[in-house]
C-alpha cells in the first residue's frame, strides 16, 4: 500500500491494519470515499477491534453521494487471516442496512426505484507472502452470502 502523503502517525496504523478501506478512486475524484464509509467504519471497529484503518488524513476525508438503490461499499484491501471475519461482518452491515423482504416474483417491470436493492464493492486480499486477489462485485445484495462463500473459496482454490 502506498502510504506516500499520509501523516506520519497514520502511516504506522495504516501498515498494521488487517482491514484498510481505500478511497473509491472515482475518476472525478479520487480522494473520495463512497457515503456511508464511516458508518461502515465504526461498525467494523466496534465488532473487529482496532485492525481497521482508513487510508486517508481526518482533514483531507470527503464523502461522494450517488443516489440510486445500490449500497455502494467502496473498495478494501484485507489480510488473508481476517478475511472470513470481514465478510461476516460485512454481511450483517449490508443486512441491517438493506432489511428487505424476500423478493417477490412480479410479472411487469418495475421502476428502478422498486427495483430490489443492490450492493457494489471491490476487496483485495493479500496473504502473509505477499499474494494478492482482488474480487468486485455489483449485484443483488439478496445474494451476498453466496457471493462471501465464492470470494473464500476462489481465495482458497490456489
Amino acid at each position: 500500500m502506498d502510504v506516500a502523503g499520509l501523516p506520519e502517525d497514520l502511516k504506522a496504523s495504516v501498515m498494521a491494519a488487517d482491514v484498510l478501506i481505500v478511497p473509491s478512486m472515482m475518476p472525478a475524484q479520487p480522494k473520495a470515499f463512497m457515503e456511508g464509509t464511516m458508518d461502515l467504519y465504526a461498525v467494523l471497529k466496534t465488532l473487529m477491534g482496532d485492525k481497521i484503518e482508513i487510508c486517508i488524513a481526518d482533514d483531507d476525508y470527503e464523502e461522494i453521494e450517488l443516489n440510486s438503490r445500490i449500497l455502494r461499499l467502496g473498495r478494501f484491501c484485507v489480510k488473508k487471516v481476517v478475511l472470513p471475519v470481514f465478510l461476516g461482518v460485512l454481511s450483517a452491515y449490508i443486512y441491517d442496512r438493506i432489511k428487505e423482504p424476500e423478493p417477490i416474483e412480479v410479472s411487469v417491470e418495475l421502476p428502478e426505484y422498486q427495483q430490489p436493492a443492490t450492493v457494489s464493492f471491490t476487496i483485495e486480499v493479500e496473504d502473509t507472502l505477499g499474494k494478492k486477489k482482488e474480487f468486485q462485485y455489483e449485484g443483488p445484495a439478496a445474494d451476498y452470502k453466496e457471493i462471501a462463500a465464492e470470494i473464500e473459496r476462489l481465495w482458497n482454490e490456489e
